[in-house]
């Protein structure tokens, strides 16, 4: 090579060409290579994480591809996705490269979009340009070579950085053409999308087949390495996340959302954003237009150079240094009504650039197995389960070394309550159930069933509000109920074994709960109406099973960007923070240039960051530092390979923590980020370092996305071998082995189990923080509570991956797996398995990465499983429990009771038209265990009759209420309105049962009334329900029993068939369909009403389609150990021999049924009169689905309890017929009556005076009589 004249030289600088270059800052490679379309700004850096697959040539390992939909080229069907467990094939040699998105492009919230739009997750635009850089130095050489290409993601071409000019060239596309607003993380049909190397190859991922490093470093490369460096940009502006940001509040804000930070800008990195519009002028004086992020792009473009067309690329120098005349006149619409005009350019970047790099990729030779970060097989170890707490707690127990089963089974308790939060609820009387609810009903996925009608409410009525129960949280609400704490009783001590209600003044208070009326409140309230769409039950699937994997060496490069900051959030640089050395080295000499001016201009001043930061090119850069400066090799060598240990540390790793020093300290604490921050001063770089995340040291890469499984079914038992237990479905003590189901399938594998469990702990943490700052302290000291805060920290990064068995029962149901594109799929040729039930095990499992990776799991054959579901055979199995394959709901409603339950309309609540209201409540009852009676009422309240035995015979017999205009021996059907006849229907069912069982004969003494076997059984069930808690003593009934509502109900199960889902053209298919739902409806599947176990399970009983002579008890055990109670007997004993517990005698009559399990077919519809405490709920158990409840709403029951009073049978007495003078009832207010019949149909009432103690002779005579003593009605408003 000839030596440069410096004559030349020295002419050349004072030309106008040279002028004109160094004015705006390119070369002539880059003004022959400029984009006018490519905007300019500065943009933030944001760090993505870059992996390398090297494979040596003639390399025998194998990789599956997973192409996905996306990756063949326009009017090109999608390529098919191989089988799982396919054997795959050797990849190309070369380097592989793949990037990660950043997790805020790839976070989205499922919602219902336009028609038509496939966006329904609105996840943000991934980049469309991205450029790829190989920075490698030859041996010998005083630069470092380059070789660039430029991937343009919408189209799936590839470029070469020298062809490359602003636009995608001729060929077409190389894959399917994505609209560059339409390519999201989820595009190619699957989450996993753009983390698969295969499906995103030209797109996210890129081969470099190093096949020109001959020619480029003859002598060899410096290190027998490379490193590549990735930058990525939108090329439509609008579409760049940062594009909203107005204001540098705003953008800030849009930085939060998006979980980044933007580094402190101490390095005036806002002078590059207002230079920008500088640098613009000077450029236009070359005739290089420069887009604007608001303007249109110009209408006529030029010919793009490289054309065979195109000018000289030196012909718009030679034009910017002619002299010009030109003048454009440009005016403001405001000019006229301003002073001045300034046109200004924010101070802050809207624009983003994406970048990562990794050091020391191999270039030749073969891979050392040290730096191979995939796991061996044997250290690899998998844990079966329903769902994730099933994964957890075996993992734990695992972890400590526990193998009893019973301490195994409390662990899993113990995890349950703990993730779902119910762990301070443990010692209460639901606590163990709730933990056991929570376990059944994480086992299934629920299904949305769409609305089913609307609730009108009126927003801070006092009316809306419910007091009683759970209810009674609003403003209104609680103001009401402090008015009436006075007269809330007051609990003392009775002496014996006995507490009594000591009120303030006696019967003054009763008198006030009566007429007791809310007080006036102080504003007037809101006429707010709100219409509330009520959700229809939601179909329920079972959750498929769960296989984790210890061991597995997970990467942490997806939802893990903020890992390597205390705050969580991914670090962003501004362009002037980039690294530099100008103390030790000139990168411009080093790097001058990537002769182009068609991609963002940070590329370049990043590239020399990764030469400067790349630890494995130190020695090179250090010789070519010292030869320039002319300083000491080594010294000058010692300075560099310091600047990398201080950041790389003793195992090549860039993770911004002191991991260079000698001693134990603990690289997860922020003490090491902090120590690496104080090093890292001593530094000559000067910038901000870059996100650990953006920095990479090779290894061969390990990023395990897929577990590929084949499990097989063998079906036990019938469906009737099964029994309902507590929560779920018992198997026999035998089993029988039935056929084998065998299915396999590729799932994704998640973070789940620690996601599940530091979830938990931060939602805890956060409720004890809360109690921290309660008047009665938290639950632990702050050493647990930082104990725990260490455990969620280490937990972020736990070892452990899991997967569904995503398909498993898709393919049960015939369905194809894995091509969900069609819009109607076609059923295989199998009949589906509707329900299913059995022996789970896993006969062969593997790992895939997302460069086609795998591994096999032997353990995956015997693996860990949860101690309530483990079959200890060999090889062990996991229980199935009986569940429905096909989306199923239990259609559980309350219903109007006026009609038949199978058409009748919802139960619903209308505060607006109260008469559009639809109360499933037909009426009440209220016990008497005194006197062995029930005295019936209706909706309103109105006493409607009594069930009570007759004086003489003992027989049950029904007496109309006092003040009825009917006959004495009118039957209870007698005058009722059609909502009122479902009580009337309970008590003439009741009265003829018992008339049946006598036939006519006297009561014999030993045995028992149909009423007094029904006051026993809801007596005994009543043990078990919490009555105060949930509607205390608000009314007045509650002082002689507890009110009962009487209330209809209808169940079905319903089964959604998929007949008009599928491509069922096929005769057969539909006829083999059609016959497996035929016998579906064919099974009985067992469900149990009420719960004992269960406080505020308020069920007493119920009838069933409308058979009331069979009352069914809520628990067979209410029947066969019933209290003895009665008339004189149990807490109704003699004074002073009152036992605490009342001793048990069974229920024998016939008209208590011990049966507490329905069976339903699908499809079937069941009519339920069900016997509920007012307040209380109804569960549904059935082990199939997951158990549901249903409550009372207090619009539906609170109007009749307020009115509803009970009466007092007296007589025959000796009154005066002018003044009734009788003792009162202690109970009753003092405002009392006595009621008695004056003719056959009408009743008299007459106010009772108090009698006194005075022996005196009547004036006039008495008549003896016989009658009710009763309430007085509250005087209305505005009269005495």
């Amino acid at each position: 090579m000839s030596e440069i004249d410096p004559g030349m030289l020295r002419e050349a600088m004072v030309s106008s060409r040279w002028t004109a270059l160094t004015r705006a800052g390119l070369d002539l490679a880059s003004v022959g290579r400029w984009d006018p379309e490519l905007l300019r700004e500065s943009r933030v850096l944001v760090p993505v994480d870059v992996q390398a697959l090297y494979v040596p040539t003639g390399s025998a390992e194998v990789m599956v591809r997973l192409p996905f939909a996306l990756t063949e080229p326009d009017g090109q069907p999608p390529a098919t996705m191989p089988d799982p467990f396919d054997p795959g094939a050797a990849r190309e040699a070369g380097v592989h490269l793949h990037w990660a998105m950043p997790d805020a492009l790839l976070r989205g919230a499922l919602a219902a979009r336009p028609d038509g739009a496939t966006n329904r997750l609105a996840l943000s635009a991934l980049p469309d340009r991205w450029l790829v850089l190989r920075l490698l130095a030859p041996n010998g050489a005083a630069q470092v070579s380059t070789r660039g290409w430029v991937v343009c993601a919408d189209v799936g071409t590839v470029v070469e950085l020298p062809d490359w000019t602003g636009e995608p060239p001729v060929p077409a596309a190389r894959r399917r053409t994505v609209a560059p607003a339409e390519l999201t993380g989820s595009v190619g049909g699957s989450a996993q999308w753009a983390s698969t190397y295969d499906a995103v190859r030209d797109r996210f991922a890129f081969h470099d087949p190093l096949d020109d490093l001959a020619a480029v470093a003859p002598n060899g490369v410096a290190g027998a390495q490379a490193g590549y460096l990735v930058t990525g940009w939108w090329s439509h502006a609008e579409l760049d996340p940062l594009d909203a940001a107005r204001t540098d509040a705003s953008l800030h804000d849009h930085l939060d959302r998006m979980g980044w930070h933007l580094q402190e800008d101490l390095e005036d990195g806002h002078r590059l954003v207002a230079s920008g519009a500088v640098e613009s002028v000077r450029r236009a004086t070359l005739d290089l237009r420069t887009a604007d992020r608001y303007s249109p792009p110009e209408a006529a473009a030029e010919a793009r150079p490289g054309d065979a067309a195109a000018p000289d690329p030196a012909a718009s120098i030679r034009r910017a240094i002619e002299p010009s005349t030109r003048y454009e006149a440009r005016m403001t619409p405001f000019a006229d009504v301003a002073k001045r005009v300034v046109a200004s350019e924010p101070l802050f970047p809207r624009s983003t650039l994406l970048h990562g790099c990794v050091h020391g990729v191999p270039v030749g030779g073969e891979v050392d197995p040290g730096l191979d970060r995939r796991p061996a097989a044997d250290a690899l170890a998998v844990v079966l389960g329903h769902h994730d707490d099933d994964v957890v707690a075996s993992v734990a127990a695992d972890g400590f070394g526990i193998t009893d089963p019973e301490q195994r089974r409390a662990a899993e308790r113990l995890v349950g309550g703990f993730s779902g939060q119910s762990l301070d609820r443990l010692a209460t009387p639901d606590g163990l159930v709730d933990i056991e609810e929570q376990e059944h009903g994480a086992a299934f996925t629920g299904l949305s069933g769409g609305t089913s009608g609307s609730d009108r409410v009126k927003m801070g009525d006092a009316a809306a509000p419910l007091i009683a129960g759970a209810a009674g949280r609003s403003r209104v609400s609680r103001e009401e109920q402090a008015a009436m704490e006075p007269l809330q009783p007051r609990i003392t001590w009775a002496g014996k074994t006995r507490f009594e209600l000591l009120e303030d003044d006696g019967a003054s208070l009763r008198r006030q709960v009566l007429e007791w009326t809310a007080q006036r409140p102080t504003r007037e309230p809101s006429s707010e109406v709100r219409e509330i769409r009520r959700p229809a039950p939601r179909f329920h699937v079972p959750a498929p099973p769960i296989v984790a994997v210890r061991g597995a060496k997970r990467s942490l490069r997806h939802r893990g960007d903020g890992r390597f900051s205390p705050d969580g959030r991914l670090r962003a640089r501004w362009p002037s923070q980039v690294l530099r050395a100008p103390e030790l080295v000139d990168l411009a000499a080093v790097l001058p240039s990537l002769m182009t001016a068609a991609v963002p201009g940070e590329a370049l001043a990043l590239a020399r960051e990764a030469v400067l930061t790349n630890p494995y090119l130190s020695p090179w850069l250090s010789e070519i530092a010292a030869q320039r400066a002319g300083a000491d090799p080594q010294a000058m060598g010692t300075r560099f390979k310091a600047e990398s240990v201080v950041r790389y540390g003793r195992e090549a790793a860039y993770d911004a923590r002191s991991s260079f020093l000698t001693g134990a300290l603990d690289t997860s604490s922020l003490t090491s980020m902090l120590v690496a921050d104080q090093v890292l001063r001593h530094s000559l770089y000067e910038g901000v370092e870059p996100d650990p995340v953006a920095v990479t040291t090779w290894s061969q890469p390990w990023i395990p996305l897929w577990l590929e499984w084949e499990a097989e079914l063998t079906e036990t038992d019938p469906l009737d071998g099964w029994a309902l237990g507590p929560i779920d479905l018992e198997p026999p003590e035998t089993t029988t082995a039935g056929r084998v189901i065998t299915h396999r399938g590729r799932s994704i594998l998640t973070t789940g189990v620690a996601t599940t469990m530091t979830a938990a702990i931060t939602a805890w943490l956060r409720a004890e923080d809360e109690r921290d700052a309660s008047p009665t302290g938290g639950e632990v000291g702050e050493g647990v509570e930082q104990a725990l805060a260490t455990l969620r920290d280490r937990l972020d990064n736990l070892d452990v991956v899991s997967a569904a068995l995503d398909g498993f029962r898709e393919q049960l149901l015939g369905l194809p797996y894995l091509d969900g594109t069609a819009a109607r799929p076609k059923p295989g040729e199998n009949p589906p398995e509707l329900s299913v039930r059995g022996e789970m095990r896993i006969r062969k499992a593997r790992l895939i990465d997302a460069f086609g990776r795998v591994v096999d799991l032997p353990d995956a054959a015997a693996p860990a499983l949860p101690a309530r579901d483990e079959i200890a055979t060999s090889p062990p199995a996991l229980r199935i429990r009986p569940r429905l394959t096909v989306p199923a709901r239990w259609l559980f409603r309350f219903v109007d009771p006026t009609g038949p339950a199978a058409d009748a309309a919802e139960a619903r609540v209308d505060q607006v038209d109260p008469a559009q209201t639809v109360n499933p409540v037909a009426g009440f009852l209220l016990p008497d265990h005194i006197d062995e009676a029930v005295e019936v009422f209706d909706v309103a309240g109105g006493p409607l009759g009594q069930l009570v035995h007759e004086s003489f015979g003992g027989g049950v017999v029904w007496e109309p209420a006092a003040g009825r205009p009917v006959q004495a021996d009118a039957g209870p059907l007698e005058g009722l309105a059609p909502p009122q006849r479902i009580v009337g229907y309970l008590a003439a069912g009741l009265v003829a049962e018992h008339a049946r069982q006598r036939q006519g004969l006297p009561a014999r003494p030993e045995s028992e009334s149909a009423l007094s076997a029904l006051l026993r059984a809801i007596d005994t069930t009543l043990w078990s329900v919490d009555a105060y808690a949930g509607l205390g003593s608000e009314h007045i009934a509650g002082l002689v029993g507890r009110p009962i509502a009487v209330v209809r109900a209808r169940l079905s199960l319903e089964v959604r068939t998929d007949l008009d889902d599928l491509d069922l053209s096929d005769p057969q298919q539909r006829a083999a369909r059609e016959q497996a739902y035929r016998d579906l409806a064919a099974l009985a599947f067992p469900v149990r009403l009420g719960e004992l176990s269960r406080t505020d399970d308020g069920l007493l009983g119920f009838f069933v389609d409308d058979d009331y002579t069979r009352f069914h008890v809520v628990d067979k055990v209410v029947a066969s150990h019933a209290f003895d109670t009665g008339r004189g007997k149990g807490q109704l004993g003699t004074y002073g021999t009152t036992p605490e517990v009342p001793g048990e005698a069974p229920i024998s009559n016939r008209y208590v049924v011990a049966e507490d399990e329905l069976c339903v077919h699908p499809g079937q519809t069941v009519t339920l009169t069900l016997l509920m405490h007012p307040a209380g709920k109804v569960h549904l158990t059935s082990g199939v689905l997951p158990r549901k409840s249903l409550r009372l709403q207090r619009d539906w029951v609170a109007p009749g309890l307020a009115v509803m009073a009970p009466s007092a049978r007296v007589g025959p007495v000796l009154v005066d017929p002018a003044k009734v003078a009788l003792p009162l009832v202690s109970a009753f207010p003092k405002e009392q009556l006595f009621t008695r019949r004056d003719s056959p149909l009408t009743w008299k009432d007459d106010p009772i005076l108090a009698a006194t103690q005075t022996a005196l002779l009547p004036d006039l005579p008495h008549e003896v009589q016989e009658g009710y003593i009763r309430i007085a009605p509250a005087p209305k408003g505005g009269q005495p």
